[in-house]
């Protein structure tokens, strides 16, 4: 089984989609199988979330992408120099 056991959540966010009826239905059976695999009930909805939790971490592209991302803001934060806060006060050096 490639997916691990899911860990607590620490802040959830509300997703609605919809599925085809055999999508769904293989989101059930693997839901037996994490059950049988890790002796721990999962509801299709927190198996489906778990599933896209974890390809968004594996994703090399996509973490790639996401630290060059980063580093770009970066760069623009300190090419710009420092940004004015938000209170309406003066910028810091």
């Amino acid at each position: 089984m490639k997916l691990k056991p899911a860990p607590k959540p620490a802040t959830l966010r509300e997703l609605k989609l919809r599925l085809e009826a055999d999508t769904y239905g293989e989101l059930e059976a693997y839901a037996e199988l994490y059950e049988a695999e890790y002796e721990d009930a999962i509801d299709v909805p927190k198996l489906a979330a778990e599933i896209l939790r974890q390809f968004l971490q594996n994703d090399r592209a996509f973490r790639s992408w996401k630290k060059r991302q980063v580093r770009e803001r970066r760069r623009l934060r300190l090419s710009n120099g420092p940004e004015a806060p938000a209170d309406g006060g003066e910028a810091r050096p």
